[in-house]
């Protein structure tokens, strides 16, 4: 979207679009899994304030929390369009090459962590017959 901003914008067509595309999506999934970084820093606070019953805050902190992520891309798009595409890109070449390791390292294993996660849940002997049920009835 930023992309064919871009291309619009500038009058440079779809060149800049494609160049631009790839450095901002990169930026906007930095800076989504920092926040997942950030979002778990809340997990304390969530059980502070559900072990004290104070279901309000809980739930003030639950719509905080998801209204970040909105915040956050429609930033990085404000800032996209704002600082211009030549900014942009100084701004990704100045990152780290061992953050971009990193980030991309850590979103190898979410999905991994995901599906034990879920694992975890679903083979417990009140679940796993029907789970291994509606496996076998879909075999079917």
């Amino acid at each position: 979207m930023l992309g064919t901003a871009f291309a619009i914008l500038s009058g440079k067509g779809v060149g800049i679009a494609l160049a631009l595309a790839v450095p901002i999506s990169i930026l906007a999934e930095m800076l989504l899994s920092s926040l997942f970084v950030v979002r778990s820093g809340f997990n304390k606070l969530f059980q502070r304030y559900a072990a004290e019953g104070d279901y309000r805050r809980v739930a003030a902190l639950h719509i905080f929390s998801g209204f970040l992520k909105p915040v956050a891309m429609a930033l990085v798009g404000f800032l996209s369009l704002r600082l211009g595409a030549g900014v942009m890109k100084d701004l990704l070449d100045h990152i780290p090459a061992w953050v971009n390791t990193g980030l991309q390292v850590a979103g190898n294993l979410l999905p991994a962590l995901g599906f034990a996660l879920l694992m975890n849940l679903l083979l417990r002997k009140a679940v796993a017959p029907y789970f291994f049920l509606g496996f076998f009835w879909r075999l079917i």
